[in-house]
């Protein structure tokens, strides 16, 4: 196979854009193609057709967080789109993608990248497994010695007891995956991959639309260390759990002559939870505020109900719970409900009713959501790139709250929270500078725009509802590409925060996510 080089490459494309038809987009798709790991990306999307940004990312062997930037760049150029699936992001090759992709064959190698043929088994056991190494026959203890197998090729040590994790599982259920943006620490798993051996926690966490299994470094907690990573539904997560981990390791216990025994119990309770609407609802509030049902006093359980009535809509509940203590969360809710009544007045945004029904419903979730939503708002609202929103008096001129104020609020994840007067929107956020608070303004305005429930909190979580907010913010007050414009033309950093009115981290994040 001929190997060509980014810069031979570049030449070759710009010599055919010679002619009087070049375009902006084309010489900029030349730019995108120079990256070998972009063209790598883009032939892999159009050869293995996988059905999520996790699958191409195991695929292609690269971290989560690295395949994004280089999809963002790919979407950006119109050789790749992002299709909704349920809860999945597919990336899927333009005609475009496909006519460069396949210009691309003979220069990219993906050999060692083909996914293995696979029997119909392995497909439906392949992203999880138990291994048991007790011997058969009666057992004496309630140990089940034996490892988990993730992907039929990354392992635990042998020594891991199933049942022992299982009723931690069991036992901690509703935390998992209700408690959004808190890691539940399943095993030590030892990665595979690039002819490296790499041991880390294998974790779960719930982070709303969807629930992430990643492996992490021992030694970072940085989301772009993580050795592996991909995303689940919770229907996914539940079955794979339940199916793969918990109801196998109770057969065998019943094998080994183990009945009765406390996984048992708790599988068979959690069972009569999940056929319960009433009891689930319920099951999924505690494990928000992450408690567990199995301890719980009756003065807690009537605090659960409470907060229930008190939020309806589970998605903007469950991010509550998930932002509070279960010792402070009444006292918050009431903060809350206090800020919205006292500003019902002043922070009433009247204008934004009409902008809701203005803009398409997207199926999208996280971030890809907030960023196309903003982007739509600013061509309704007319404003170029390199125009600025103007801060909290541009947002408030534009929405219809002129006599805004912010909040004093302490010092916890809980940064806002939006509710409704007469069906306008009242928003409530914490003064945060100048800067500060118009990014959670913003953040507030875009969560109002995506989601029908009432209320809702703006919180520090890093939850799909809580990014969807942020890449909104982001978008609407210093749009990518007037950001990526302004520096690429000499302006330093600090300058381009200036003249959006935002703070620095926003400037850097927009740059580095999108070049």
């Amino acid at each position: 196979m001929t190997k060509i080089s980014g810069d031979n490459l570049r030449a070759s494309l710009l010599n055919r854009l010679a002619g009087p038809r070049a375009m902006n987009r084309e010489a900029e798709r030349i730019e995108v193609l120079a990256g070998a790991r972009t063209r790598e990306l883009l032939v892999a999307i159009a050869q293995f057709r996988p059905r999520s940004i996790s699958e191409l990312s195991a695929i292609v062997e690269r971290h989560q967080p690295n395949v994004s930037r280089g999809l963002n760049a790919l979407v950006r150029t119109g050789l790749v789109t992002l299709e909704a699936d349920g809860r999945a992001s597919v990336p899927t090759p333009t005609e475009d993608g496909l006519r460069k992709a396949a210009e691309l064959a003979e220069s990219v190698d993906l050999s060692d990248f083909a996914p293995p043929e696979e029997n119909e088994d392995d497909k439906v056991t392949r992203l999880l497994k138990i291994e048991t190494s007790t011997r058969p026959g009666d057992l004496q203890t309630d140990a089940v010695l034996g490892r988990l197998v993730l992907f039929g090729q990354h392992r635990s040590d042998e020594g891991v007891d199933l049942n022992e994790l299982s009723v931690r599982l069991l036992k901690n259920w509703w935390r998992i995956f209700c408690r959004y943006d808190d890691p539940f620490r399943l095993c030590t798993l030892t990665i595979r991959a690039n002819e490296e051996t790499r041991a880390g926690p294998l974790l779960l966490k719930a982070l709303g639309s969807h629930m992430q299994l990643y492996v992490r470094r021992s030694e970072s907690i940085d989301p772009a260390d993580n050795l592996f990573s991909t995303d689940l539904s919770e229907r996914s997560a539940e079955e794979i759990l339940l199916d793969r981990v918990v109801r196998p390791v109770a057969a065998y216990l019943e094998r080994g002559r183990r009945f009765d025994r406390p996984i048992h119990s708790l599988l068979s309770r959690l069972e009569d939870v999940m056929s319960s609407k009433r009891e689930r609802a319920f099951a999924r509030t505690a494990g928000g505020l992450g408690l567990s049902l199995h301890d719980m006093s009756d003065a807690c359980a009537d605090a659960i109900t409470r907060l229930i009535d008190a939020l309806p809509d589970e998605s903007a509940r469950l991010e509550f719970a998930s932002s509070t203590l279960p010792e402070a969360f009444e006292e918050n809710l009431a903060w809350a409900h206090g800020e919205l009544k006292a500003r019902q007045e002043t922070n009433r945004f009247d204008g934004l009713r009409g902008w809701k029904t203005r803009l398409k419903v997207r199926r999208e979730w996280g971030w890809p959501a907030g960023k196309a939503r903003a982007e739509e708002l600013r061509r309704l609202l007319k404003l170029g790139d390199d125009q600025a929103i103007g801060g909290v008096e541009g947002l408030c001129r534009r929405f219809g709250a002129e006599d805004f104020t912010a909040s004093a609020m302490s010092d916890d994840p809980l940064r806002g929270y939006r509710g409704r007067k007469n069906e306008a929107p009242v928003m409530v956020v914490r003064e945060s500078g100048h800067a500060g608070t118009a990014f959670l303004l913003a953040r507030a305005i875009g969560d109002y725009l995506a989601y029908d429930d009432r209320e809702a909190p703006i919180s520090e979580l890093f939850t799909d509802r809580q990014a969807m907010g942020r890449a909104f913010a982001a978008e609407l007050l210093a749009p990518a590409e007037g950001v990526i414009n302004m520096i690429q033309e000499g302006q330093t950093q600090m300058a381009v925060a200036r003249h959006y009115g935002v703070d620095l981290p926003v400037v850097r994040h927009q740059y580095s996510n999108h070049v």
